[in-house]
C-alpha cells in the first residue's frame, strides 16, 4: 500500500507560499477546498486537522470566555455563536462523511477539553439532537484517545467513525457519559 496526501485549505495562499515543498514528493496533492462542502465521500482512512476547527470556533470561543465572565451576550453575538457552531458542526458531519469506517480523525487544537466538550456532545452522544442546522445527528465518531502536548500548549483529539447503530449501543452501555471530541479538517483540496 502506498501512502498518499491531500492537502486541502479554503484559500490558494497556503499553496502559493509552498508550492510542492510539503509532504513525500510524488505523493502529495492540494485542492483548494471549503472543509464545510468537501467534495468526499467515504475515501479517507485518516483526516489530519490542525487549526480548521479552531478557525471556526474562534469567535464562539471568545463568547464562551465572556460567558463565563457573567457577562450578558447581546442578540447578535448570540446569533453569531449559533452561526460558529452550526460551521463547526457541518464540518465535524463532512469529515464523518469522507471517513471509511473504522477512520480516524485527528484534531490538534489549541482548546482543551472542557472547552470543546459541549460541540463534541452536541454532535456526537446519542442524545444529540437535530437542531444543528440540517446536520444529521449523531455523527458516528467516538473518541478513542486524547492527549496534551504541554509546550506549546496544544490538545490532541483522536475520533474513530464508527457506524451510527453501534455507536449508539455503545453510548448505551456506558450511560453515554464516555468522554467524546469532535473531528476537524484542517486543509482543503483545490478544483
Amino acid at each position: 500500500m502506498t501512502l498518499q496526501l491531500l492537502g486541502v485549505d479554503y484559500s490558494t495562499t497556503l499553496f502559493e507560499l509552498v508550492g510542492s515543498t510539503l509532504g513525500p514528493w510524488g505523493r502529495t496533492d492540494w485542492m483548494v477546498m471549503d472543509a464545510r462542502r468537501l467534495a468526499f465521500r467515504t475515501c479517507f482512512d485518516v483526516v489530519l486537522d490542525k487549526g480548521c476547527l479552531d478557525a471556526l470556533l474562534a469567535g464562539w470561543d471568545q463568547l464562551e470566555v465572556l460567558r463565563g465572565w457573567g457577562r450578558q451576550l447581546t442578540d447578535k453575538e448570540e446569533r453569531l455563536g449559533e452561526a460558529a457552531l452550526a460551521n463547526a458542526r457541518a464540518l465535524l458531519a463532512e469529515v464523518a462523511t469522507c471517513l471509511v469506517e473504522g477512520g480516524r480523525y485527528i484534531c490538534i487544537s489549541y482548546e482543551s477539553p472542557s472547552g470543546r466538550q459541549r460541540l463534541f456532545d452536541s454532535v456526537t452522544s446519542a442524545s444529540a439532537s437535530d437542531a444543528a442546522g440540517g446536520v444529521p445527528l449523531p455523527l458516528p465518531l467516538r473518541l478513542v484517545e486524547s492527549a496534551v502536548e504541554v509546550e506549546n500548549h496544544n490538545y490532541v483529539y483522536v475520533f474513530e467513525k464508527r457506524q451510527g447503530q453501534q455507536l449508539q449501543q455503545q453510548d448505551g452501555e456506558d450511560g453515554g457519559h464516555e468522554r467524546r471530541e469532535a473531528v476537524q479538517v484542517e486543509e482543503e483540496p483545490p478544483q
